[in-house]
């Protein structure tokens, strides 16, 4: 009896874990995401500055400091790459054949560097003879197109045009951008929310407060983990809240969406895109900001989709 009760629950735990691994595919790990940087356009720290974060970013180091704001997530995609994404790939230990499709959020230089861009697709074509799938608005497909034709040669990637509010399919992700609220010009901005099996995100930098149809929108979804931009943190000067947020707007956002239940109950709320001047340094703010629900990440760190942080 003993023997049989023990072989009908080994049974089951074998039928979960199959069950488990349905959504993915057998032989696919569940979903991650890997911050390879969580820093404004004002990055770590100016070497003149001898503010009062800066002087701590550089006295401590370690999970104070910040690249500017990329993310890796697996399988096979990026969202934003410049001067700062080599590096964060090499210590975080991913391969750039690992890089099958590139999400760019706009053209700014500190989410979509032309020339780091090409390295890395030049990197990838190393090992992987496919190019590399670039994504983006028509102002950054336009930027990296003219980068790339001023060069004379061929570059191993192919550029994909997307407009807000529109879906697709990228390296086994089913994808969809919303429309941010960021460019002071006629650039559609864009916000993304990737889905895998039952798993989702939404990446969303730079933005000041959403625009209404992408409120709407996001009431659509259900999301494991919010990565939002959170660019001024404490600060509450106005000119912050013009194309980019902070805390306070976080949190209405957050309670907005924990009552309509997009964020699943346990799911992750990140900020990041966290200014080195208007930010306190990790050390200093995780903990606080922890006690409110909220996720600050550091550079490196590794999160699966949908597991309880």
């Amino acid at each position: 009896m003993i023997l049989r009760r023990l072989f009908l629950r080994t049974l089951i735990a074998i039928a979960l874990a199959l069950i488990g691994c349905a959504a993915f595919g057998a032989d696919t790990e569940a979903p991650y995401v890997v911050f390879l940087g969580t820093s404004a356009a004002d990055l770590w720290p100016d070497k003149v500055c001898n503010c009062e974060k800066c002087t701590y970013v550089k006295e401590h180091g370690g999970k104070n400091m910040r690249r500017f704001a990329s993310l890796y997530v697996h399988p096979g995609m990026m969202i934003d790459f410049t001067v700062t994404g080599m590096a964060g790939l090499k210590e975080w230990g991913i391969s750039p054949g690992d890089v099958n499709c590139l999400l760019t959020t706009h053209s700014h230089d500190d989410h979509c560097h032309a020339e780091s861009i090409v390295k890395l697709a030049d990197a990838r074509a190393r090992t992987v003879k496919s190019p590399l799938k670039v994504y983006g608005d028509s102002t950054a497909v336009s930027k990296l197109r003219k980068y790339a034709d001023g060069l004379g040669r061929a570059v191993p990637f192919e550029l994909v045009q997307l407009k807000p509010f529109q879906e697709f399919e990228a390296c086994g992700w089913n994808g969809k951008t919303f429309a941010a609220n960021h460019a002071p010009d006629d650039e559609e901005c864009l916000l993304y929310v990737l889905r895998k099996g039952d798993r989702a995100l939404l990446y969303a930098l730079d933005t000041a407060w959403f625009p209404a149809r992408t409120f709407h929108e996001l009431h659509k979804e259900k999301l494991d983990l919010a990565i939002v931009d959170s660019t001024a943190g404490p600060g509450d000067w106005p000119e912050s809240q013009i194309t980019h947020m902070n805390f306070e707007l976080n949190r209405k956002i957050k309670r907005l969406m924990d009552v309509t239940q997009v964020l699943k109950p346990g799911g992750t709320y990140a900020l990041t895109h966290l200014s080195v001047h208007a930010v306190p340094p990790y050390d200093q703010i995780h903990e606080k900001m922890a006690a409110e629900g909220f996720l600050i990440p550091y550079d490196g760190l590794k999160l699966e989709v949908g597991r309880k942080q």
